[in-house]
């Protein structure tokens, strides 16, 4: 069975994971000016235009400001080659040195978010409400294993992937710490795929994408390092901006839409939980698997939305050799994750 889960599983465990509350302490973190002025290029940007959200629902506020800078740096990389005649030397280096800087300023909006996920994420919190946490986050997870799931996330943080491992061995891509392609589950009982990469990606100077374990990554510092703006260990790999489509089409992480629309092919149930349907490639990727059959569901498990609402987000992906998509294809179910319950329902 397929499972794809965005952010509402991560805030069902800890309400600091919200957009909102993330946003706002990344923020602070940078400070009143420096946010100021990524405000401002935010502004003057002209970004992908995501679907609206659903109402009470807000998102992306820390991808609008990361947004903007790292597009701007591929601008200037892009720029060099228009200049590639004589005696433009200084010209060039001045775009590389500019780009680079924004380079920076985008690592350190990156590494800010990521610690700020993380920092929710630490398994030895003494206080009753975790424990309390982890033990619904462990039964979901434990329900999953049952059914031997196939599951997809847009989250960086580590809550299910932790969860997982404590009913056994989980494949989420990865061999020895190396993304291994192609993509080989052998008998772990489940799998999790990060669409959008994870806290625990790092991308070296060769551009290779390897998994650090979370002990690492925490004793190395390496989040705290990402925040400053250091990036002589490396680059976090993770898709935080505003241009989700472009970089889906991108290694690694095309690698991983490519395996959901392969599973997507051969299933005729998935379960969609937590998400807003906000994000146009996972969008795409739903519509064509209901397009496909008209047998096929979609069930979304959410506290708010209606079916109305989110067919018609996935009907706006579909290209027009495309069958329609019926009306009883999508059936809401209002499911607050994680709920270990849901799962065992399915069967």
């Amino acid at each position: 069975m397929i499972f794809v889960f965005g952010n509402g599983l991560s805030v069902g465990f800890d309400s600091r994971l919200t957009t909102e509350s993330i946003t706002g302490r990344v923020v602070a973190s940078l400070g009143d000016s420096y946010a100021g002025v990524l405000r401002d290029l935010a502004a003057l940007g002209t970004p992908e235009d995501p679907d609206t959200a659903p109402v009470g629902v807000a998102r992306g506020g820390f991808e609008q400001l990361a947004g903007p800078v790292d597009r701007l740096a591929d601008a200037l990389l892009a720029m060099q080659r228009l200049f590639t005649g004589s005696g433009t030397s200084p010209l060039l280096a001045g775009l590389r040195e500019a780009a680079d800087g924004l380079r920076q300023h985008y690592v350190r909006i990156v590494g800010t978010v990521l610690r700020e996920v993380d920092a929710c994420c630490i398994t030895n919190a003494p206080d009753a409400e975790r424990h309390a946490s982890w033990q619904a986050m462990d039964a979901f997870a434990a329900e999953l294993v049952r059914l031997q799931a196939t599951v997809f996330t847009l989250n960086y943080d580590s809550l299910l992937i932790s969860a997982l491992l404590e009913h056994g061995m989980a494949y989420d891509g990865f061999r020895f710490g190396m993304l291994n392609v192609p993509l080989d589950r052998w008998s772990e009982p489940a799998t999790l795929y990060h669409l959008h990469g994870s806290v625990a990606w790092h991308r070296g100077a060769d551009g290779l994408v390897s998994k650090l374990r979370l002990e690492e990554v925490r004793e190395q510092g390496l989040l705290d390092a990402w925040a400053s703006g250091n990036v002589e260990r490396g680059l976090p790999a993770v898709i935080l901006g505003d241009l989700k489509t472009r970089y889906t089409e991108q290694y690694p992480f095309s690698l991983l839409y490519d395996e959901l629309h392969r599973k997507l092919s051969h299933e005729s149930l998935v379960v969609v939980g937590g998400y807003s349907f906000g994000d146009r490639p996972l969008n795409r990727a739903l519509a064509r698997f209901l397009s496909r059959d008209p047998r096929n569901r979609l069930v979304v498990w959410n506290p708010a939305g209606t079916a109305g609402m989110y067919l018609s987000r996935l009907r706006r992906q579909l290209l027009d050799s495309e069958a329609p998509i019926g009306d009883t294809q999508v059936t809401v179910e209002q499911v607050l994750l994680p709920d270990a319950a849901a799962v065992r329902r399915l069967g």
